[in-house]
């Protein structure tokens, strides 16, 4: 018995989801439950999960699935690190400013996660972020809708039109939390951030301070 006898055995519609799984797996590397429930639950499935994985496998991929913050995330397999000519799909270098930028969602993310279930920031409150670590110099409207519109579309944030105004609410997924490893993410702080203490100030941290003053 062929081990991929499975994909002749799916339904049409079973076939066609997960045609769609790795397919934006591929494109996105992130499947976020809030945003696309039925290619998340599908893929969360246990024998679904195993076949998605499986195939991927064939070709130097492998998933993870976090069920308790409901994401979803490709990874390249560990036996394909050290072969040499694999280009790897889903693989976005940021420049230095957009570090920045995803630094800070990701340390907004982290500061109100532990107390909302649903996380949002107001572009006003991206932008006045963007002034405290002195990135917004670098950037200009442009560059700020660019590199908006290069983290919706890994799924990291949300956000409906093109119309940046200040009260334009941005949804920050759990995401974030995965887009890089502890060793990356130490590396582009040490590189890019020289006052790391603000990055990880949370409010309440904030909050002390004042009173301290």
């Amino acid at each position: 018995m062929n081990k991929y006898d499975y994909l002749e055995e799916m339904s049409y519609s079973e076939q066609i989801l997960f045609k769609k799984s790795i397919r934006k797996l591929l494109d996105t590397t992130f499947i976020v439950k809030d945003k696309d429930e039925k290619l998340y639950q599908y893929i969360a499935r246990g024998s679904n999960r195993e076949n998605v994985s499986e195939y991927l496998r064939l070709i130097g991929y492998n998933l993870n699935v976090a069920d308790e913050q409901g994401v979803i995330m490709l990874y390249q397999d560990e036996t394909d690190d050290e072969n040499v000519g694999l280009k790897r799909t889903n693989l976005q270098s940021f420049d230095g400013t957009q570090i920045k930028f995803l630094l800070i969602m990701w340390q907004a993310f982290l500061t109100k996660y532990s107390y909302e279930r649903e996380v949002y920031l107001t572009v006003g409150d991206i932008i006045d972020k963007l002034k405290f670590y002195g990135v917004s110099a670098e950037l200009n409207q442009t560059s700020f809708k660019d590199n908006m519109k290069l983290l919706r579309r890994y799924n990291l944030i949300d956000f409906r039109g093109d119309d940046f105004t200040e009260d334009l609410s941005i949804r920050l997924y759990p995401s974030l939390m995965f887009c890089m490893n502890i060793d990356q993410m130490k590396q582009v702080i040490s590189q890019y951030i020289s006052d790391q203490d603000y990055l990880f100030e949370t409010d309440e941290t904030a909050e002390e301070e004042e009173e301290n003053e």
